[in-house]
C-alpha cells in the first residue's frame, strides 16, 4: 500500500491525464463536428510528454 501512495504521489499528472483520455467525457465535445473532439485529448497527450521529458531531463541532470 506504501509503494502505491509513492506512485501516485509521484505520477499524479500521469493518472489525472490517463484518466482523461480514456474518460468519455471531455471538455470540447465530439458532437459539434467530426475530431472536435479529439483536440483536447491531444492536448493533453502533448502536454503530459511535455512533462515526462522535462522531468526526464532534471532527472538526469540531478544523476549526473
Amino acid at each position: 500500500m506504501k509503494k502505491l501512495k509513492q506512485f501516485f504521489k509521484e505520477n499524479w499528472i500521469l493518472v489525472l491525464s490517463f484518466i482523461y483520455i480514456v474518460s468519455p467525457i471531455d471538455l470540447i465535445p465530439g458532437d459539434m463536428a467530426i475530431g472536435m473532439g479529439l483536440i483536447d485529448d491531444i492536448f493533453v497527450l502533448i502536454s503530459t510528454s511535455g512533462y515526462l521529458l522535462i522531468r526526464f531531463l532534471i532527472k538526469n541532470k540531478e544523476d549526473r
